[in-house]
Formats: structure tokens, C-alpha cells, sequence
């Protein structure tokens, strides 16, 4: 587990950023390393010898997502979580509170497949 653990912070440090407008670092004293934008999608989620299980994703980056769920997963776990029309992304998960969790992608999205997802939210019905 410990060695996972490394190897993820290494692929996560190694990794370039793109910068466009949406992505900048956001100033407003968050820690994240990419703005995250509103999204309204349904994705899959799966820990290490769980079930899938259907959850919504709130807000989105390259970086990572917030996501609502009905269990309580262990902060520092590592799961998967397919969005639509992706293979599926290794995560951590660095926060869960009030039935929402903070993924970190092992992987960040491209920049473009993110503005993708975005743009696929806004033309679903609400």
C-alpha cells in the first residue's frame, strides 16, 4: 500500500499543468492545484474490493473532482471513478465529509477532454 502511496505522489507531482482561463490556480486560499468548474454528471465509482456504485460529480478540473456518495469512504483510500465516455481514473481520495468526496486523479485529464465533459454537463436537462 505504502509503495502505491509513492508512485502516486510521483505521477501526480511529475505531471504538467495546462493553463487556460478555467484552470488557473484559484486565489481564493484553496488548496487545490486547478480551479474546479460546476458540472452536473453521472459517473461510477469503485473501491479496492467494493461494488461499483453510481454517484453524482459536482465540480470537476484537470486535477480531480468533487463527487456526492452515500458512504463514508477513509480519507487517503484509492478507488476508481468512470466518467462518461473515459476509461476508468485511479484516485485518491482526499477528503470525505457530508456525503461528498474530493478525488484526486493519479492522471490529470487533458485539458481539452476536460472542457469536453464541461461542455456535455451544460447541454444535459436539468
Amino acid at each position: 500500500m505504502l509503495r502505491k502511496q509513492v508512485e502516486f505522489r510521483r505521477q501526480v507531482r511529475s505531471c504538467h499543468r495546462v493553463a487556460t482561463d478555467w484552470l488557473k490556480q484559484s486565489l481564493s486560499g484553496d488548496r487545490r492545484e486547478a480551479r474546479r468548474t460546476p458540472i452536473s454528471l453521472t459517473a461510477r465509482h469503485r473501491r479496492s474490493g467494493a461494488l461499483r456504485s453510481s454517484v453524482s460529480v459536482t465540480d470537476i478540473s484537470i486535477s480531480g473532482c468533487c463527487v456526492l456518495t452515500a458512504s463514508d469512504v477513509p480519507t487517503g483510500s484509492y478507488c476508481w471513478i468512470t466518467l462518461p465516455t473515459l476509461e476508468s481514473l485511479y484516485s485518491r481520495v482526499a477528503w470525505c465529509r457530508d456525503e461528498r468526496m474530493g478525488l484526486d486523479f493519479a492522471e490529470p485529464l487533458h485539458a481539452a477532454v476536460a472542457k469536453l465533459l464541461i461542455k456535455r454537463s451544460s447541454a444535459q436537462p436539468t
